[in-house]
């Protein structure tokens, strides 16, 4: 198998992702903490569409092995992702959602709440998406 000129490396292209992937998650944290969730939220759509936008474009450029990495990450990193973001919704409300009191008398609205979850559950499936396909390239150097 020959390169390409155009061909881009895997290993690049899903340790880069999991760089960013992980610099989003810390500015979502750090403007959910700081109590900015409309902030927050534009970042999420961000890291959302640019991870979307990103393979979409990306995947052209990928030789096969690739494609069948970045498949596998979407599968394993994405569902892994769904399944631990519901899951952990599930144990808050189990526990009796506490602080969601606060958040509603607060400065959040019900809106902007929504939002954060639905697209909170997307940029996790990114980044999960991006640190399985990273893990995958660093295991197999």
């Amino acid at each position: 198998m020959t390169l390409k000129k155009n061909n881009l490396s895997g290993a690049a292209y899903m340790t880069g992702a999991a760089v960013l992937a992980i610099a989003g998650w810390g500015a979502i944290k750090g403007l959910l903490f700081f109590g900015h969730p409309l902030a927050a939220i534009v970042v999420m759509a961000m890291v959302a569409g640019g991870g979307v936008g990103a393979s979409l474009l990306l995947r052209g450029r990928l030789d096969e092995v690739g494609r069948s990495v970045e498949q596998l990450a979407w599968y394993w990193g994405g569902g892994a992702a769904t399944v631990l973001t519901v899951v952990a919704l599930l144990a808050y409300a189990a526990a009796g959602a506490p602080w969601l009191d606060r958040a509603l008398r607060g400065a959040w609205s019900p809106v902007e709440l929504i939002c954060l979850g639905a697209l909170g559950l997307a940029a996790a499936q990114v980044m999960g998406f991006a640190l399985v396909g990273a893990a995958w390239w660093l295991l197999r150097r």
